[in-house]
C-alpha cells in the first residue's frame, strides 16, 4: 500500500473527478488523501478518504464570488492580482505545501494535483523526491500552457518565487520548463475527443472521461417526479457549479427555451443568477442529482464545462453549448465536430439560430444518435487507467527514467542522459534519489549520474 496526496481546486468538474480517482485508488488498497475546499468535505469522506481543509466554507464563497476576475486575465492582469489577493492564493498555497509534506513518506508517496493550479505539488516535488502527477481536466489546459507560463512568469512570479524562496527552493526561470515538469499528466477525456498534438508534453496520458458517480445519484424530489410525468424529457440548463459564467448566460438559456416553446429545468444553486420573473414553462431547483436526471431529459443547454458536457455524453443525451471563456469554446467545437452538439458563441445567444439549433436536438433523431456515442463513456475503464499511471511512478524504473524535467532549471541535456542509463544503473539511481529525499538537502540528480 503507497500514499497518494491529492489536491485539486475550482468546483464540482474539478473537485469530483479527484473523489473519484481517489476512491479507486483506495479501492486498490492505497492510504489516500484530499486536500480541496471546504465545500466537498462530505462527499470526500463518503468516498472513504482522509481530507485535509483548503480553506473555510466562508472563504470558499467569497472566492466563488470573486471568480468573475479570472475571466479574461490576459487582457486584465491586475484582475488575476486582485482575486490572488483577496483570497490569499499565496498564503494558501504555502498552507497546502506545509500540509502535505507532512504526510509525505519517503519512496512511497505519489502526489497528485490538478493542472495549471497545482503549483503546491510541483514544489512539493522538488523538495522531497516524490513523484508529482498533474490532472489535466480539459485539452484547452494544455493547449493554453503557453498562455499560463506567460500569466505566472510575468504577472505571478513574484509572490511565488517569494514562496518558493521560504521554502529553500530556487527562484524559477524557466516557467514552461517548470509546468511541464510532472512525471505524468493525466487528460481526463479519451483520444477519440481530443487526439494528442505534437506540441503537447511527451508525459501526457489520455484515460478518459471521469464521472463520480456518488456524488452525483440520489432520489429526484416528489414536485420534479411529478412534473416529468406531465411533461417527459424538458431541456435542462445549467451553467454548472460555480459563478464564471457570462453575464447573459442564464438569460440567454431561458429566453432560447421559452421562445422554442420547450419545457425547462434551470439548476443552480446560485439564486442570484437566476433571472426573474421566470416564464411558467422554466422551473427552478438549487441542485439536483444529475446521474438520476440526464437520462430522462430531451436535451441538456450548458456552459461547456467539462463534467457536465461528460455526464451528458454517458446519458446519450443532445447538447447546446452557450460556450464562453476558458476551454468551454474549444470542448463545444470538439463535441460540434463530432456531431454530438450544437453551439454558439456570445455574440449569436440572442439570434434565431440558437433558437432553431435547440428545436432540431429535441428530435428523436437527434437522441439516437447522441445515445449510440454512450456506449463509448466508461468511467471505470478510466479510473483504473488512471491507477495504472500512478502506480507506476513508485516503480523503480519509472522513476529513474524521469520522464520529464525534475527541477524548473536544470541541465536541458539531463532527459537524454536517464534514457542512457542501463537498467541496472536506473535501479542505483531510484535508491540514491529516495535515500536523498529523505535528507534535508537532497543532492541534485545532475550530481549522482
Amino acid at each position: 500500500m503507497s500514499r497518494m496526496l491529492l489536491a485539486t481546486h475550482g468546483t464540482n468538474g474539478d473537485v469530483l473527478p479527484f473523489i473519484a480517482l481517489g476512491a479507486a485508488l483506495r479501492a486498490r488498497g492505497h492510504d489516500v488523501s484530499l486536500m480541496t475546499h471546504a465545500h466537498y468535505q462530505r462527499p470526500t469522506l463518503d468516498a472513504g478518504l482522509a481530507f485535509l481543509p483548503l480553506d473555510t466554507a466562508e472563504q470558499y464563497e467569497r472566492q466563488l464570488d470573486d471568480s468573475h476576475l479570472l475571466m479574461n486575465p490576459l487582457h486584465d492582469p491586475q484582475s488575476l492580482i486582485r482575486f490572488y489577493q483577496r483570497n490569499r492564493q499565496f498564503e494558501q498555497m504555502h498552507e497546502e505545501f506545509q500540509a502535505l509534506r507532512a504526510l509525505v513518506v519517503p519512496g512511497d508517496t505519489v502526489i497528485v494535483a490538478r493542472h495549471t493550479s497545482g503549483l503546491a505539488a510541483l514544489m512539493l516535488g522538488e523538495a522531497t523526491g516524490a513523484p508529482v502527477a498533474w490532472v489535466a481536466l480539459s485539452p484547452s489546459q494544455l493547449m493554453t500552457l503557453p498562455v499560463t507560463s506567460y500569466m505566472y512568469g510575468q504577472v505571478l512570479s513574484g509572490g511565488i518565487n517569494q514562496l518558493r524562496q521560504g521554502l529553500g527552493l530556487p527562484p524559477v526561470r524557466d516557467w514552461r520548463r517548470w509546468l511541464d515538469s510532472p512525471q505524468v499528466q493525466l487528460g481526463l477525456w479519451p483520444e477519440w475527443f481530443a487526439p494528442p498534438e505534437p506540441e503537447w508534453p511527451r508525459s501526457l496520458a489520455p484515460v478518459g472521461f471521469v464521472l463520480h458517480d456518488a456524488a452525483e445519484d440520489g432520489e429526484l424530489p416528489p414536485e420534479l417526479r411529478e412534473l416529468l410525468q406531465r411533461h417527459p424529457h424538458p431541456v435542462l440548463i445549467t451553467g454548472g457549479t460555480g459563478q464564471l459564467l457570462h453575464a447573459e448566460f442564464y438569460r440567454a438559456a431561458v429566453e432560447a427555451c421559452h421562445r422554442a416553446g420547450l419545457r425547462a429545468l434551470l439548476v443552480t444553486r446560485h439564486r442570484e443568477l437566476v433571472p426573474s420573473p421566470l416564464p411558467m414553462n422554466i422551473h427552478w431547483f438549487p441542485a439536483l442529482p444529475f446521474r438520476t436526471l440526464m437520462p430522462q431529459v430531451g436535451a441538456v443547454l450548458h456552459h461547456g464545462g467539462m463534467g457536465t458536457l461528460a455526464r451528458a455524453l454517458w446519458a446519450g443525451a443532445p447538447q447546446l453549448i452557450l460556450a464562453d471563456g476558458a476551454d468551454r469554446p474549444d470542448n463545444a467545437a470538439r463535441l460540434h465536430r463530432l456531431g454530438l452538439a450544437q453551439w454558439a458563441a456570445p455574440e449569436r445567444w440572442s439570434s434565431p439560430a440558437v433558437v432553431e439549433q435547440l428545436a432540431s436536438l429535441a428530435t428523436p433523431e437527434a437522441r439516437q444518435r447522441c445515445a449510440s456515442w454512450a456506449s463509448q463513456i466508461a468511467p471505470a475503464q478510466s479510473l483504473a487507467a488512471a491507477c495504472e499511471h500512478l502506480e507506476a511512478l513508485l516503480r523503480p524504473e519509472q522513476l529513474a527514467r524521469g520522464a520529464a524535467p525534475l527541477t524548473p532549471n536544470d541541465d536541458p541535456g539531463l532527459r537524454d542522459r536517464l534514457r542512457g542509463l542501463t537498467a541496472a544503473q536506473r535501479q542505483a539511481l531510484a535508491t540514491r534519489l529516495r535515500q536523498g529525499a529523505a535528507s534535508a538537502q537532497p543532492t541534485p540528480i545532475e550530481e549522482q549520474l
